[in-house]
C-alpha cells in the first residue's frame, strides 16, 4: 500500500513539474502588452530602467526630447522654477502611445511615469515584482534593484491580475522605513503584520 501511496506521490510530482515547464514555455512565447514595448524598443542590451532608450539618470534632457519625438510623441517642455531650465518636465501624448511624464533635474533624466489608465496593464503582464510598500492609501510594487515601481488600483489583494494605474521609473531608493519586502501576493494587513514597523502601517493604526 506504501508502494502505491509513494508511485502516485511520484506521478504527481513529475505531472505538476511538466505542467509548469509547459506555462512557463507558452508564456514566454506570448507577446509582450502593447502599452509594454517600449521597454523592449530601444532598451535593447540596456538594464532597466529604460523606456525607449531613455534611462534616468544617464540619458539627458536633450537626448529625451530627441527620443520621444522620434518614437511618435507630442511633446511638451515644461521647465521648473531654475531661471536656467535645468529642470522640468516632458510630457509626451499620442493617440497610439502611453502618456508619459520624463522628469530631469540638472539637465539629465529623473524618473519617467507612464500613465496605464487606459490599457489594461495587470502586474502579471510585468513579472513579479522584488519589493512592496504602501503609501496614502495606494500600492506601490518595486523591482530591478528598487529602480521601477508600479501603483495599483487594489489596495487590499494584490494578485497578478491586479490592473496597473501608473507605472514609474525612477534612479533613487525608496526609504526602507516605507518599504516592505515583497511576501507574496497578499493582503495589506498581512504586510503590516510581519513589517509594522514600517511608517505607513503605523499611520494606519
Amino acid at each position: 500500500m506504501l508502494r502505491l501511496y509513494i508511485r502516485c506521490g511520484v506521478i504527481l510530482l513529475l505531472l505538476f513539474v511538466l505542467l509548469a515547464v509547459t506555462m512557463s514555455v507558452l508564456g514566454s512565447t506570448q507577446p509582450i502588452h502593447p502599452a509594454l514595448r517600449g521597454f523592449v524598443e530601444g532598451c535593447e542590451g540596456i538594464p532597466q530602467p529604460c523606456w525607449y532608450g531613455i534611462v534616468p539618470g544617464v540619458t539627458s534632457r536633450t537626448s529625451a526630447l530627441e527620443t520621444l519625438r522620434q518614437v511618435g510623441y507630442h511633446v511638451q517642455d515644461y521647465t521648473g522654477s531654475i531661471s536656467d531650465g535645468s529642470d522640468g518636465v516632458l510630457i509626451g501624448e499620442a493617440p497610439s502611445l502611453v502618456p508619459s511624464m520624463v522628469t530631469y533635474n540638472n539637465f539629465v533624466v529623473y524618473a519617467i511615469n507612464l500613465s496605464l489608465n487606459q490599457w489594461e496593464v495587470r502586474i502579471g503582464d510585468v513579472s513579479a515584482p522584488g519589493g512592496i510598500f504602501f503609501q496614502s492609501g495606494r500600492v506601490l510594487l518595486q523591482r530591478r534593484e528598487e529602480n521601477m515601481q508600479y501603483e495599483s488600483i487594489n489596495d487590499h489583494l494584490l494578485t497578478n491580475y491586479t490592473q496597473i494605474n501608473i507605472l514609474s521609473l525612477y534612479i533613487s531608493r525608496w526609504n526602507t522605513r516605507e518599504t516592505h519586502m515583497w511576501q507574496g501576493f497578499a493582503p495589506r494587513w498581512r504586510y503590516c503584520q510581519l513589517s509594522p514597523a514600517t511608517d505607513t502601517c503605523q499611520m494606519g493604526q
